[in-house]
């Protein structure tokens, strides 16, 4: 073995893959009970690539702290330098999809905060997002990987306009490598253009819906502007009456986000404004406390 480590129940022994297989160029983690000697049917799941070398396992109580001079497969993600695994982590993590929202158009162009819920019984190392443009079981393009220590992304919505059928797939994961995937809600759309129409014919001026809906303290809303123009950005009461202005404006195109600072606004349902010379378009915005 390279490396070795001791718990009060079990033994870490890193091997290198010619002396468990000499046609293998990987190596391994196994474990052995201590006071027996016999593998353990739990072993971590961790494997170097190529002829890398473990020069380190580490144990701290139940928790393995394995380093190598090669990549690492940790569960099926990547890790280079220290990685760190939670023997004694059976459960798998949980995730949910919240938004984009079933039925949402999203512009391409326009900045729109992807979000999930993920959560483990003792912590979640990272998640990976994917988008399916043609249904729920794919293909799937790789939107963000190992994410961690928030539970958003911010993606600037690309092409190609992919109609009403486009899905938003999450796969979390936690320190021993186990991993749960959640797809949903949906479906929704990616479109090169959205708005309304008027006399001056079909426009692509967009609002994003704002994020968190509802919310206690402040949302930001993304908008994009299919031209140069005044731009104002307000948010209204239900009778209309502008109770805060956030844009007022000479904006160039492209897309744009603004904080909406709903902390100050009384509890109950408000719209957001967006205003440009000849055309409107609104979201709603629901306060709670």
């Amino acid at each position: 073995g390279n490396a070795l480590a001791v718990t009060d129940s079990r033994l870490y022994l890193g091997f290198s893959g010619a002396y468990l297989d000499p046609s293998s160029r990987k190596n391994s983690v196994l474990a052995f009970n201590a006071s027996t000697g016999a593998m353990e049917s739990w072993f971590p799941h961790v494997s170097t690539y190529y002829q890398g070398l473990f020069t380190v396992l580490l144990s701290h109580e139940a928790d393995l702290y394995v380093g190598g001079q090669a990549e690492m497969l940790v569960g099926d993600e990547l890790r280079t330098g220290l990685a760190m695994i939670r023997p004694t982590d059976l459960q798998m993590p949980t995730v949910e999809v919240l938004s984009p929202g079933a039925g949402e158009s999203l512009v391409i162009g326009s900045r729109r905060q992807l979000q999930w819920y993920a959560d483990d019984n003792q912590a979640v190392a990272s998640c990976d997002v994917y988008l399916s443009r043609t249904g729920p079981t794919g293909p799937w393009e790789s939107l963000a990987t190992a994410v961690t220590g928030t539970d958003r992304y911010a993606w600037i919505v690309t092409p190609p306009a992919a109609g009403t059928n486009c899905w938003l797939r999450v796969d979390a994961r936690d320190y021993a490598g186990n991993k749960r995937t959640a797809i949903g809600p949906g479906p929704f759309g990616i479109a090169a253009t959205t708005g309304v129409g008027t006399e001056l014919g079909a426009v692509n001026l967009a609002l994003g819906a704002p994020l968190p809906n509802p919310t206690s303290t402040d949302a930001t809303v993304s908008f994009l502007l299919p031209s140069a123009a005044h731009t104002r950005v307000g948010v209204l009461d239900v009778q209309g009456r502008e109770v805060a202005l956030l844009v007022d404006a000479d904006l160039p195109a492209g897309p744009h986000q603004t904080l909406v600072p709903a902390g100050v606004l009384s509890p109950g349902l408000y719209f957001l404004s967006l205003r440009v010379p000849g055309q409107e378009l609104t979201r709603r915005l629901m306060v709670i406390r």
